[in-house]
């Protein structure tokens, strides 16, 4: 199983959590084989994930899945849903089951195959602030490491007034980019080399990716209740994203003071430590605690949230890109030759064609868009030029 950062945060984030008024602060002496919580719920449609883990050494951090456990949210109208467990130590509530409304209360209750009892405090779900409009502008950096100045892009936020100065934002970004390759396959061997029906049906694809940075935001420090020119991330042309087009969508999270400056404080760190394990974590108060043994620390922590979502769409941008593109080199049509030794477990292989029509084996990438991550199934919401 893959690591998030996002996951990897979570797992270096001790909580001390609240038992009626009185605050219970543990000296942790290790971090391994902690409980992590991670879960929300909002007022957007379900199912809503709870990811369920062990925290692992420091050292050699890994997601250790805690699976077949009893994972229950409960709401103040009297509403409960047991989640179902889709994927070790990931529990989902059912698509027509609990739905989150702002103004209710809801609580998390997780009981292990071991007999341990975790429980939340209950959160009250905001009434979620609009995004008003999300752009970008071009921005340069100096790099020492390379000949030319970075150039990309430095996307922006303005949020619709709030009703209330109490109003506590965190953002999370989703991006997707189409890209290309810069050839065509003209054809394919798989043990004899035949003709491809179709040489341009693997050139385009579609990429989506979570920004790893979390962006946090208050407006009780505000003179009014609304957000001007919040800068979110950057995207530079070193990469292909923005090369085509790009597209960015902007989940906006409105929360309780209390989530808040949990989510505030990783954000805090993460930014502090440089690497997510370059120091020893520090201690943050969150809403998870362990019933059956009050002494347990647990990290982690179960949201609510109003959410209100807003994408853009951006066309490639008049800068310089530097990325690396391919070329056919003399060593492509030269590798032809040996087309012969690849084994089956790696047919088919792809060949392409030069401009005076030889046969050239570039690398599989040149030709095959999804060897970069992508699929060439365009998004839903990719709309027209």
């Amino acid at each position: 199983m893959k690591i998030n950062k996002l996951h990897r945060i979570l797992i270096m984030v001790l909580m001390i959590t609240t038992a009626c008024v009185e605050e219970y602060d543990p000296q942790v002496d290790k971090y391994e084989q902690l409980v992590v919580v991670d879960g929300m719920i909002t007022n957007d449609e379900g199912p809503y994930q709870v990811k369920l883990s062990y925290s692992s050494d420091l050292q050699e951090p890994r997601v250790i899945p805690l699976t077949d456990a009893e994972v229950i949210i409960r709401d103040s109208e009297g509403h409960t849903e047991y989640l179902t467990e889709m994927e070790e130590g990931i529990y989902h509530t059912d698509p027509n089951g609990i739905q989150g409304k702002t103004g209710n209360l809801y609580q998390l209750e997780i009981q292990t195959s071991d007999g341990a009892i975790y429980l939340s405090s209950f959160e009250n779900l905001p009434e979620p602030v609009d995004v008003d409009r999300i752009y970008s502008e071009v921005e340069f950096q100096s790099s020492e490491e390379i000949y030319h100045d970075i150039v990309g892009l430095r996307f922006f936020l303005d949020t619709k007034r709030a009703n209330s100065n109490e109003t506590f934002l965190m953002w999370s970004l989703y991006a997707t980019f189409e890209y290309q390759t810069e050839f065509k396959i003209r054809y394919y061997f798989e043990g004899m080399l035949k003709p491809f029906p179709n040489p341009d049906s693997l050139m385009t694809c579609w990429l989506t990716k979570r920004i790893p940075e979390i962006f946090t935001s208050r407006m009780d420090v505000l003179n009014e209740p609304l957000i001007r020119h919040f800068p979110l991330h950057y995207v530079n042309t070193e990469s292909r994203d923005l090369y085509i087009r790009y597209s960015l969508l902007v989940s906006q999270y409105t929360m309780e003071k209390e989530s808040w400056s949990f989510w505030d404080r990783v954000r805090e760190q993460n930014e502090e430590q440089g690497s997510l394990f370059s120091q020893q974590p520090f201690q943050i108060i969150g809403n998870i605690r362990c019933l059956s043994n009050p002494d347990e620390p647990v990290l982690g922590q179960f949201t609510a949230a109003g959410i209100s979502k807003s994408r853009i769409f951006i066309e490639r941008p008049n800068l310089p890109f530097y990325f690396f593109k391919c070329e056919l080199s003399e060593g492509d049509y030269e590798s032809m030759s040996t087309i012969d030794l690849y084994p089956p477990d790696s047919w088919p292989v792809y060949v392409t064609t030069g401009p005076e029509g030889g046969m050239a084996l570039p690398l599989q990438a040149c030709m095959d868009c999804r060897l970069r991550g992508g699929t060439i199934e365009k998004p839903a919401f990719w709309t027209s030029y």
